[in-house]
């Protein structure tokens, strides 16, 4: 049987053959002073109840001394490489053991293969890296050289950043804020003597490092906390230290005045403070803030304070004076002025229109009557006022959170009476006629009744009253000859208006038969005579009754 085997470095390997050899080997970092374990990891496909001989080498420049062999079970076969003077052991597993490790093995053992060995099976090797590290155990130590600077386009010292002893070598990565600083722009000028970098070698491998930060100087770096980053690495291990610098000055002119507000909704009757700051170093003056000195004036609000502008003005030694400024800014929202007739004519068109101004500006404006949602339109336009138009009207303006309100209670004056003629059709005499006039009106309406062709005054009509409809009326009879097309006239009088209704009876019938007039079912004459003639017929049959029992009675009592 054929046994061929494929090595792919680092990770693994796959051998499309009868028996196959995968390594899944991880290279391996240690720091001084452990015990190193660097397993021998690997698969095998067609091999199983084979035990193998696992090899260690040091792979070096120009040779490959053999640190152990391992047979599992065979302790015969188990043995440390000849020449090899450095303390190994092996695991159960066959991992190489590296005690007590320091950085000179880093020197012998960086470099590290694994061999398989199955004998007939066959064998491969794989190989992986080894490494040793220490990492600085002191904190960095930062120091800064003054505590002023003047402002430079050139680069300036400013301070310096030093790690503790570690290997591999420490970086240092200058910050400022959180923003990285270009490292490259910030030493150029020193690269023609270190490169603004010093690195001191230790007896035991390790080195320190100490790095200058130099940078040009504005008012951006003014009071800016600057720090530095120490990183050690090595494979996937890594130790980050953190040290900030002293904070410095920079000094530069005045050029931003601001002035700010303790509170942001202001409302009238409010009092603010307001306060007044310069921008530079060294810090700068307030020279005038209301025709005063001090850096702080309180104000309290009014309605006319919306938009004031209150200016003040700063200075340092190396500046002109320069001037900032706030501007109030007033919440409020104004009561509503509504325009419009109070009193309106019947029929005539009428309109109210609300304003009102606030801060911020009025966003809506809307209308109810009587307490109800009445309309979103402003103005409100009545083409022909009615009498359902009277009420009271409610303006609600708003802004913001604030509402404000503003009524108008509107009348509708007016008379208005359907003047058209009744004429009744037939009434009989002895009946009576009732004439029913109705009004709608504002102010309250006056009747007059008149008989025309009489001078007597007509005082007999009832008058009620729904809401705004007042009906009078007028009830007249018994009905004879004597009222046979007579006319009626209603006068009604409201708000300057004066209409008249008419009313006109019919001929009234007096020349028919008794009998007839008696059986007409609709004449209480008749009924009346009916009644009586029937009654007069009971009382004399009773009589009748009564009568004979007595004359009988009289006979019985004569014959005993």
């Amino acid at each position: 049987m054929m046994i061929c085997i494929r090595i792919v470095l680092g990770l693994f390997f796959i051998a499309k053959c009868s028996a196959q050899i995968t390594f899944m080997l991880q290279n391996v970092t240690a720091e001084v002073g452990s015990d190193a374990v660097i397993p021998c990891i690997y698969e095998t496909v067609g091999l199983e109840g084979m035990i193998p001989t696992i090899r260690w080498y040091a792979q070096q420049e120009s040779s490959r001394p053999r640190l152990y062999v391992f047979v599992q079970g065979d302790e015969g076969s188990t043995f440390k490489g000849k020449g090899i003077t450095r303390n190994l052991t092996i695991g159960m597993d066959g991992s190489l053991i590296i005690p007590q490790v320091t950085l000179a093995d880093n020197d012998e053992f960086s470099k590290l293969v694994c061999e398989v060995d199955f004998a007939s099976g066959g064998q491969a090797e794989g190989p992986l890296t080894f490494g040793v590290y220490s990492f600085p155990t002191t904190e960095p130590v930062t120091t800064s050289d003054l505590t002023e600077f003047e402002s430079s386009e050139e680069k300036v010292i400013v301070g310096s950043c030093e790690s503790g002893s570690g290997y591999p070598e420490p970086v240092i990565t200058f910050y400022k804020g959180d923003e990285k600083v270009n490292e490259g722009e910030a030493n150029d000028f020193l690269n023609v003597f270190n490169s603004g970098i010093i690195k001191t070698s230790e007896t035991d491998g390790t080195t320190s490092v100490k790095k200058t930060l130099s940078i040009p100087l504005s008012k951006a770096d003014d009071n800016m906390q600057f720090y530095c980053v120490v990183t050690t690495t090595m494979g996937s291990e890594s130790k980050m230290q953190n040290a900030t610098m002293p904070l410095f000055r920079v000094k530069y002119p005045t050029d931003e005045v601001t002035v700010t507000s303790d509170s942001n909704m202001i409302e009238i009757g409010d009092t603010i403070m307001l306060t007044c700051e310069g921008n530079g170093y060294p810090e700068p003056s307030i020279t005038s803030f209301n025709e005063g000195t001090s850096s702080t004036i309180s104000v309290t609000v009014t309605k006319e304070d919306n938009n004031r502008v209150i200016e003040c003005t700063a200075t340092n030694p190396t500046s002109v004076p320069v001037t900032g400024s706030y501007t109030i800014n007033v919440n409020y929202l104004d009561t509503p002025m509504i325009t419009g007739s109070e009193i309106v004519k019947l029929g005539a068109a009428f309109e109210l229109s609300c304003a009102s101004s606030g801060n911020p500006q009025v966003s809506s404006i809307m209308w109810k009557k009587n307490g109800q949602d009445y309309s979103q339109s402003n103005p409100i336009n009545v083409a022909s006022a009615a009498f359902s138009d009277q009420g009271l009207y409610q303006c609600v303006a708003t802004n913001g959170d604030k509402t404000a309100t503003q009524e108008i209670e509107v009348t509708v004056n007016g008379l208005s009476v359907n003047n058209e003629e009744k004429i009744f059709e037939s009434i009989d005499s002895g009946n009576t006629a009732e004439m029913v006039c109705v009004a709608e009106a504002n102010p309250a309406p006056s009747f007059v009744w008149a008989r025309v062709g009489s001078e007597e005054e007509v005082t007999e009509a009832i008058l009620t009253q729904n809401g705004m409809t007042y009906t009078s009326t007028l009830t007249v009879g018994p009905l004879d000859k004597t009222f046979s097309n007579v006319k009626y006239t209603c006068t009604v009088s409201a708000d300057g208006e004066t209409v008249e209704k008419s009313f006109v009876l019919p001929e009234i019938e007096t020349d028919k038969p008794e009998k007839e007039i008696l059986d007409k079912s609709g004449s209480p004459t008749a009924g009346i005579i009916i009644g009586i003639l029937v009654a007069l017929l009971v009382v004399a049959i009773i009589i009748a009754i009564f009568i004979s029992y007595v004359y009988i009675g009289l006979l019985f009592t004569r014959d005993s």
